[in-house]
């Protein structure tokens, strides 16, 4: 009976199902990663169209992968520096997104994304750095 109670607090409480972050980096602009609470059920894939991604138009989703914690989305354009991001995951029928005990994780409306594509160094009013050729100093991190 212990494990029926672990998870059924597990899903009314949010614990491993839930939304946690997510962030596009600065590497590679077309990669959104969400990072969720627990390990997630790899095998278990849903469509591209259960996610969806706004950084000031709709920016549709090509491809889906499953790793851990992490849902990576491939974006059909990559995002921009200062782009204000969110995204927003339907829960389908078929093939909803889990967690390793095969919960199947809830919907969650428009969440904020993390934008580090061009993390620049600023000088003291804010500006962004350059460098001696005219092109920007990135912050490392």
């Amino acid at each position: 009976m212990r494990p029926v109670v672990t998870n059924l607090l597990r899903r009314v409480g949010g614990g491993v199902d839930v939304f946690r972050s997510a962030e596009v980096g600065d590497v590679n602009a077309s990669t959104l990663v969400i990072t969720m609470s627990g390990r997630l059920n790899a095998s278990i894939v849903p469509a591209t169209t259960a996610f969806a991604v706004d950084d000031g138009v709709a920016n549709a989703v090509t491809n889906v992968a499953i790793s851990g914690r992490a849902v990576t989305l491939t974006l059909t354009n990559a995002v921009e520096v200062g782009d204000v991001i969110t995204v927003a995951y339907t829960k389908s029928g078929v093939n909803p997104l889990q967690d390793s005990q095969e919960n199947e994780v809830e919907s969650w409306t428009a969440q904020s994304v993390t934008n580090s594509v061009g993390v620049y160094m600023l000088d003291g009013a804010g500006n962004p750095v350059l460098d001696g050729t005219g092109g920007y100093v990135i912050m490392p991190y």
